[in-house]
């Protein structure tokens, strides 16, 4: 079975409400999907203890449905937040303010 081992909550609520807070429960799944990587992610990169990868992650449906997301479709979505960050960094580093 895979999980993360601690919490990583302070992390990943600070990022929680930076990207929107209650606000992200309006998103469609796929956007709330990377919303949710960048608050994992966030909280592996940043935590000093137990917070680790490889994830599992349910998606509760409208209908009360649970699914589980494939590591295929996580994968794709963890490299679109890797690379969206990568492009942040490159915008934030490359621009003269």
């Amino acid at each position: 079975m895979k999980h993360a081992i601690g919490s990583g909550g302070q992390t990943a609520h600070a990022v929680f409400r930076t990207l929107g807070g209650s606000r992200l429960a309006e998103l469609e799944e796929s956007k709330a999907l990377m919303a949710l990587l960048r608050m994992l992610r966030a909280s592996v990169n940043v935590e000093m203890w137990g917070v680790s990868e490889p994830l599992c992650v349910p998606v509760v449906m409208a209908d009360k449905r649970v699914r589980g997301v494939s590591e295929d479709e996580l994968q794709a979505h963890l490299q679109a937040v890797d690379k969206g960050e990568e492009d942040y960094r490159q915008r934030f580093f490359g621009s003269k303010i």
